[in-house]
């Protein structure tokens, strides 16, 4: 982490001279604001007695001085609560970001303004997270509105201050090495091999840990794609919702992993034909995702993607489009590999076609063939058959575009 600030510094001359906005730079200064934020909470909290009960209100001071746009009211009833409020911390928004860009120049050596946030294109949801989970703050789930003239949080909104520890995590060796040779066994496609090697390493994590534990519902989830590679769809389903299960319980419900195993398991759901289950597993991931990693990341446009797949599967080709759209500006975004972003306009291009867009179809289909030239050749298959498909979507518009002529005429006719 020491050198956290002097990598956002490459990454931002990056940026400057592509005249583009990085992720991965958005998500290094989020980090810095949060670690340089957790200076100042702790600073200033220490200040505070915790048991008359201004420490909430001292949380919901700095929170607001954090992550709201708002401003304090200055009518007469909510100036003595607010008086009250900060009778044993009493700091400004302009003093705490003062703190916070000094924390983190000193820390990091890296220079923010009491702008960044908007700066970066920080997402206010993601940083609020961060710093509850660095403090121990549980906050009440509530649509925050973050932009709005009044202050965003208030005391009722912080339902527990707890303790974060530190832990060393216990290690079963044995489990550890038949989960190690598996996963080679894996990689290496010798799917029959795997299988028994995982369920060794999940029955001695069983019997080390106990049901609940991360390490058995890694097993589960590589269990899980062992079965899909293999056939056994039913038994991947079972595996994967037993792993997702574990991992809400451990983890957390908005925990990376878990909201990962939404999306597998969604997937696993319309590959055994329960596709409205599946689109459940699905929405219920991507409203997540903004929470633990924001709207412009990998996690989403894949989310978006495969829900798009299971829509184009149902017949919603005009729904679906608008997803695959979604996924395809996210990548080009993320400045994503050209095969990335030839499959996403490749999607697109196929819902535009049977949704009846032949123009938008013909547009990303075009794409897709420039980006596979460029990578593998003209004289490559899968550019042949792009140019194909290309063909047949331009004698569609030829036909569809004759008919408009003659459905004209006999119009004026």
């Amino acid at each position: 982490m020491r050198y956290l600030g002097a990598i956002v510094s490459k990454l931002v001359e990056v940026d400057t001279k592509t005249n583009s906005k990085s992720p991965v730079t958005n998500v290094f200064v989020t980090e810095i604001v949060a670690r340089a934020a957790k200076a100042v909470f702790r600073h200033h909290l220490s200040l505070v007695s915790p048991v008359d009960g201004t420490l909430v209100n001292a949380v919901c001071l700095l929170l607001n001085h954090l992550l709201s746009d708002g401003k304090a009211s200055q009518s007469k009833k909510k100036g003595a609560k607010q008086q009250s409020q900060q009778t044993e911390l009493s700091v400004t928004k302009e003093a705490f970001w003062t703190e916070l860009v000094a924390k983190a120049s000193s820390h990091f050596h890296f220079n923010i303004k009491s702008t960044v946030l908007n700066d970066f294109d920080i997402s206010r949801k993601v940083l609020l997270r961060n710093i509850c989970l660095k403090l121990g703050i549980q906050i009440a789930a509530v649509d925050y509105n973050f932009t709005s003239d009044s202050l965003t949080f208030k005391p009722a909104h912080i339902v527990a201050l707890v303790p974060v520890l530190k832990a060393t995590q216990a290690e079963c060796a044995d489990g550890e090495a038949y989960l190690e040779r598996g996963l080679l066994a894996m990689h290496r496609n010798a799917n029959a091999e795997a299988i028994p090697f995982i369920s060794g390493a999940e029955a001695r994590f069983v019997q080390t840990f106990g049901v609940m534990h991360s390490k058995v519902a890694d097993c589960k989830h590589f269990l899980s794609k062992l079965y899909a590679r293999v056939g056994k769809f039913d038994d991947a389903l079972a595996a994967q919702a037993e792993a997702v299960t574990i991992n809400e319980r451990v983890l957390g419900l908005d925990h990376p992993t878990t909201i990962y195993g939404y999306v597998q398991l969604g997937v696993y759901y319309d590959g055994v034909g329960k596709t409205d289950i599946g689109l459940a597993c699905l929405y219920h991931a991507k409203r997540l995702i903004p929470f633990v990693f924001g709207e412009s990341h990998y996690q989403m446009a894949m989310c978006e993607a495969n829900i798009g797949h299971v829509l184009k599967g149902k017949g919603s080709f005009k729904e679906s489009l608008e997803y695959f759209k979604r996924a395809l500006v996210i990548h080009q975004k993320l400045r994503s590999s050209p095969l990335e972003l030839a499959n996403a306009h490749q999607s697109v291009a196929t819902s535009s076609k049977l949704s009846g867009d032949i123009a938008q179809a013909i547009h990303h289909q075009t794409s897709v063939t420039t980006i596979l030239t460029e990578i593998f050749g003209a004289d490559s298959p899968d550019v042949k058959e792009c140019k194909v498909e290309l063909e047949i979507l331009q004698q569609a518009a030829r036909r569809q575009a004759q008919l408009e002529k003659e459905l004209a005429k006999k119009a004026a006719k």
